[in-house]
């Protein structure tokens, strides 16, 4: 059994050093000019110009540039206490931007600001409501504030009208929420959508990621075949993907449960 358990924890050693690795490469930025050599900017600014400029940077250079975030933050500071829509989606806008960096602490803060602006809006009205609700749900989630965060995703789900990337996103996550909440019959509804849309796209890393989290509800209720066969689907999808802590996380996942069967007697 000693020898099953450092088996165990080498594969997921694997998986970390993998996971690490991956943070590493993504962090690596050619070197650029700094944001004000390049960027036009002013001593004050409205809601409106300050969203402008925001904007400006949604596929630009300086997006999750650090020192961009911060001259952001600083011109922001300005118009707290505003309870305007332009204002709302500069704080969303923010939120998005601390969170990619790693600062969730100051991203909630801007998240709550928006919560309270658009409390009694038409939520249709808002072209970031779908954004904000995924985002915060998301929140909600990583806090295990698992009802909150199910309010949240299933309003975005709602508001949304296409199939693609983000609902199969908010789709996979409800099936986690509910299975927080010990619902494992709306957790497969929530994950089977998400891998039907996902399969019909042919995107083939959440289709691997889908099945990984069947893998784990057949588990829950004891169908191991099914089990094996959904955690052999993410494997696959996972290494053709390149994918690979997900393809270590599912190996790693059968190999235990191959040991549970041999100990049983399986």
């Amino acid at each position: 059994m000693n020898q099953i358990k450092l088996l165990l924890i080498t594969l997921f050693t694997f998986c970390l050093v993998f996971c690490f690795s991956g943070f590493s490469q993504e962090s690596e930025v050619a070197v650029k000019p700094s944001f004000r050599d390049e960027i036009k900017l002013k001593d004050n600014y409205t809601e409106q110009e300050l969203l402008e400029l925001i904007n400006q940077q949604e596929k630009g250079l300086y997006k999750y540039e650090p020192n961009f975030i911060s001259y952001i933050v600083q011109k922001s500071e300005s118009f707290k206490g505003s309870n305007t829509l332009v204002y709302a989606e500069i704080c969303f806008r923010i939120a998005e931007r601390l969170t990619k960096i790693k600062k969730p602490y100051e991203a909630y803060e801007y998240l709550d600001a928006v919560s309270t602006i658009i409390e009694n809006k038409d939520f249709s009205l808002l072209p970031f409501a779908v954004d904000f609700f995924h985002l915060k749900g998301n929140y909600f989630y990583n806090f295990r504030r698992y009802k909150e965060s199910k309010e949240l995703l299933l309003k975005a789900l709602n508001l949304m009208n296409n199939s693609n990337a983000e609902k199969i996103n908010i789709l996979n996550t409800l099936g986690l929420v509910y299975r927080k909440l010990d619902d494992i019959d709306s957790s497969f509804y929530y994950f089977n959508s998400a891998l039907r849309i996902a399969k019909k796209s042919d995107i083939k890393h959440w289709i691997g990621i889908i099945n990984g989290n069947l893998g784990y509800n057949y588990f829950q209720i004891k169908d191991i075949i099914n089990s094996k066969k959904s955690l052999q689907i993410d494997q696959d999808f996972s290494l053709e993907s390149n994918q690979k802590s997900s393809a270590v996380l599912a190996t790693s996942f059968m190999i235990e449960i191959n040991l549970l069967e041999k100990n049983y007697g399986n």
